[in-house]
C-alpha cells in the first residue's frame, strides 16, 4: 500500500512538472496548460498546541526543527481542467520534559479534483480525490517518555481516502493573483485504512478499514497578500449519513508565508480539526518558523 500510494502521488507530480518543463520550452505565443508552483522550506520553529490532535502533538512550548512542502499543479485546455495540491509537513520537537528530538507533526495530503466545464466558465462538472496519511509511527509513550510501548498510528494506520463525484467552481484573480477552487459532492465515499493490526488492536477495536458515505466541500485558497507573502489553505466538511449527519467532520489547514532574498523564508501554520468519532472538542495545532525556504 505505501509502495502504491507514493508511487501515485511521484507519478502524478513527475508528469506534471514534466509537462510544464516541455511546455515552456515552446514559443512565447503559446501558452502552457499547466501551472505550477508553491512553496518548500525547512525551518526551526517555535512551536504552541492546544487541545491538540492526538497523543503525538505535544502540549508545550519547544525548540522544533520542521520542513514544509506545500505545491500545486494545476492543469487547464479547453473545457478539461486538472487542479493538484500536495502538502507534506514532518517537525520534531525537544522539550524540557524529553531532550530528545521527538515527532510533533507529521502530515502527508493530497487534494485533487477533475474537472470539466460548463457553459458557465466557472463551474465544472467533477471528481474529487483527499488522501491524508503520514510518513512515520508514533508511539504511544514518545511524548512524556522514551519509553515506546506501542505503536499508535503509522503510515496508512490510519489512512483516510474521499472521493466523490459533483460540481465544481474554481475562479481566479489575476490582478490579486488569488485562486479558490471549491468542489461539492452530496455523495462522497470514505475510506479509513488501518494498515497495521497492531495500529487497529491499540485504537480501532481491531477494525482494519470503515467506510463512510455523506456529502462534502472540499476547497483551496491561495492568495499572494504582497509581493513575496502568501497565505494557503485547505479545507474539508464532510457529514456522515450513514451516522450522526448532524455533526460535521471538519479539517482547516492555513500557511502563510514570507519569502525574502529567495533563501529565506518565515512560515506561521494553523491546524483546526473535528471529528465526533475521534472527540468532542476541537483540536488545533500552531507553528511558527524561521529559516530556509524556496517559493516558486
Amino acid at each position: 500500500m505505501k509502495k502504491i500510494i507514493l508511487g501515485f502521488i511521484a507519478i502524478m507530480f513527475l508528469m506534471a512538472t514534466t509537462t510544464f518543463a516541455q511546455d515552456a520550452k515552446k514559443t512565447t505565443k503559446e501558452e502552457t496548460p499547466w501551472k505550477v508552483g508553491g512553496t518548500a522550506s525547512v525551518t526551526f520553529l517555535a512551536s504552541e498546541f492546544s487541545d491538540t490532535w492526538s497523543a503525538k502533538d505535544g502540549g508545550q512550548s519547544s525548540l522544533t526543527i520542521g520542513a514544509l512542502v506545500n505545491v500545486y499543479a494545476k492543469y487547464k485546455l479547453g473545457r478539461v481542467n486538472w487542479d493538484n495540491n500536495l502538502l507534506a509537513q514532518y517537525t520534531t520537537q525537544r522539550t524540557d520534559v524529553n531532550p530528545d528530538f521527538i515527532k510533533t507533526l507529521d502530515k502527508l495530503e493530497l487534494l485533487s479534483f477533475a474537472g470539466y466545464t460548463t457553459a458557465s466558465k466557472h463551474w465544472s462538472y467533477s471528481g474529487a480525490l483527499s488522501i491524508k496519511t503520514q510518513w512515520t509511527p508514533t508511539y504511544l509513550n514518545s511524548i512524556n517518555s522514551g519509553n515506546r510501548d506501542s505503536v499508535i498510528t503509522t503510515f496508512f494506520a490510519p489512512g483516510e481516502i474521499l472521493i466523490g463525484p459533483g460540481m465544481k467552481y474554481n475562479r481566479g484573480d489575476k490582478k490579486s493573483k488569488s485562486q479558490l477552487t471549491l468542489n461539492i459532492s452530496p455523495a462522497t465515499a470514505k475510506f479509513i485504512i488501518i494498515n497495521s493490526q497492531q495500529v487497529a488492536d491499540a485504537t480501532y477495536a481491531g477494525d482494519r478499514s470503515r467506510f463512510e458515505f455523506g456529502a462534502s466541500l472540499l476547497g483551496t485558497y491561495r492568495i499572494n497578500l504582497a509581493k513575496n507573502v502568501t497565505y494557503a489553505a485547505n479545507f474539508e466538511l464532510f457529514s456522515n449519513y450513514l451516522k450522526d449527519p448532524q455533526y460535521i467532520d471538519v479539517k482547516w489547514g492555513n500557511i502563510l508565508s514570507a519569502n525574502f532574498l529567495k533563501v529565506l523564508t518565515v512560515t506561521v501554520s494553523y491546524d483546526l480539526r473535528y471529528d465526533k468519532d475521534i472527540s468532542d472538542d476541537v483540536r488545533t495545532a500552531g507553528t511558527f518558523g524561521v529559516g530556509l525556504g524556496y517559493k516558486f
